[in-house]
């Protein structure tokens, strides 16, 4: 008992070990009652043994450690009660602190969220430098950079579920967040479908004008006309 309460007792900065706290100390004092319930008959069973006349053979020897915990046990359950009292006292504290903290740290990625977001509409390719031969190149490489950043937010909002249950809160909607990832994704699907036409398009360039295939070339533009066409209507 005493190492359960000095063990509840200790302030700890991880929220898991407060979880684990809390969780403990509830399950303790959910037997509270069944461990107070077995000190009288203890009491009894060691006066009865005590009675020289109910021990009268000798055969029962209690030590002077024994008696001595006989005598200090009403002190000792007293000692327990006001270590889980300290313990609650001590974990309460500790829990607000950590909420705080939490609470904290959640405004913080909420503002890490809005900040993305702004950054993707200020930065995002959505217009075609036609005297950049690597125009292409560069607008997927700045795609791919955002969606490794929207993955990494994706883990920390992970990383935070676990506070927001011990906490008892509700994971926030970071509509933000989902825009940028969607948003990303479209701008993705129109780069990719541009750079297939910019190819196509430099391999016509490079025959001459007796040897194109005008049939094939209608159908190949018809192809890519189609792509655009089934595409979202938001990225049309």
């Amino acid at each position: 008992m005493v190492e359960t309460v000095d063990e509840l007792r200790q302030h700890s900065g991880d929220r898991l070990v407060l979880k684990q706290n809390r969780e403990r100390l509830s399950q303790v004092r959910a037997d509270q009652g069944l461990m107070e319930a077995k000190i009288e008959p203890i009491k009894k069973k060691f006066s009865f043994i005590m009675d020289d006349g109910n021990n009268s053979n000798g055969t029962i020897e209690l030590t002077d450690e024994d008696k001595q915990k006989l005598l200090t046990l009403d002190d000792c359950w007293a000692k327990y009660i006001k270590g889980l009292a300290e313990a609650q006292q001590i974990i309460n504290k500790n829990y607000a602190e950590l909420k705080a903290e939490m609470e904290n740290t959640m405004d913080d990625f909420k503002k890490e969220v809005q900040d993305n977001r702004q950054i993707f509409k200020q930065n995002a390719p959505t217009a075609v430098d036609k005297n950049d031969e690597f125009n292409n190149q560069k607008a997927l490489d700045k795609l791919e950079e955002f969606s490794l950043a929207c993955a990494d937010l994706r883990e920390k909002e992970k990383d935070h579920l676990i506070g927001l249950d011990i906490f008892e809160q509700e994971p926030a909607d970071y509509t933000e967040l989902t825009l940028v990832e969607k948003e990303n994704k479209l701008l993705g699907d129109i780069w990719h479908v541009k750079e297939e036409w910019d190819n196509q398009w430099n391999n016509w360039k490079s025959v001459t004008f007796y040897q194109l295939d005008v049939a094939t070339m209608e159908e190949e533009a018809y192809d890519y006309k189609r792509k655009l066409l089934g595409m979202n209507k938001e990225v049309k």
